[in-house]
């Protein structure tokens, strides 16, 4: 006689837990690169918003507006990583001078890398706008990459000489976008 049993066996478990652990494994290496796509557009939205934001009021104030990230002494450096500020730039310092002047702090990314493109003295440490809206000073470019470093993931955004923001574009199909030179950009 069989008795009515309430309950699995070891042997029924052990392949639940075992099939259980496949799934979540395979959903958690997905999951990861979902996370990547979703930053990867934030940061593009917020690069294109303090952009918009620091063109806009350099026409609007006719005056020359800088973007930046800003150390403790309000300088310009290249540590994008930092918040970055957007402020009036009167004497054309690179740094904020009076809190007055002051437009908009705002963060890029809490995850990935920003880098700025390479100028002679280093990583590119501010971006300017003129009162009529371009570029003031040379162009540049800045690449976000993912913690994990996979390139098919990662963004630039490049300033053109007429103030507009573009984004780089994967033109030979390969999933990778390429620098202004054509080049894949790297991570």
């Amino acid at each position: 006689m069989f008795k009515n049993s309430k309950g699995f066996t070891l042997v029924e478990l052990m392949v639940t837990v075992a099939i259980s652990a496949i799934i979540l494994n395979f959903a958690a290496s997905n999951l990861s690169g979902v996370i990547e796509r979703v930053t990867a557009s934030q940061v593009k939205t917020n690069l294109r918003s303090i952009f918009s934001v620091a063109r806009s009021n350099a026409v609007y104030e006719r005056q020359l507006v800088t973007l930046c990230p800003l150390d403790e002494h309000n300088q310009c450096v290249s540590d994008w990583g930092r918040p970055v500020s957007i402020f009036i730039d009167p004497d054309n310092s690179k740094s904020l001078s009076e809190a007055i002047h002051l437009i908009r702090v705002a963060p890029v990314t809490t995850s990935g890398i920003l880098t700025p493109s390479a100028t002679s003295h280093g990583g590119r440490r501010y971006f300017q706008y003129k009162p009529d809206g371009s570029a003031h000073g040379t162009i540049g470019n800045l690449t976000w990459c993912p913690q994990s470093k996979t390139v098919e993931r990662a963004i630039q955004l490049r300033l053109n000489f007429g103030g507009r923001v573009r984004w780089a574009a994967d033109t030979d199909g390969d999933s990778v976008v390429e620098d202004s030179s054509g080049q894949p950009i790297a991570c």
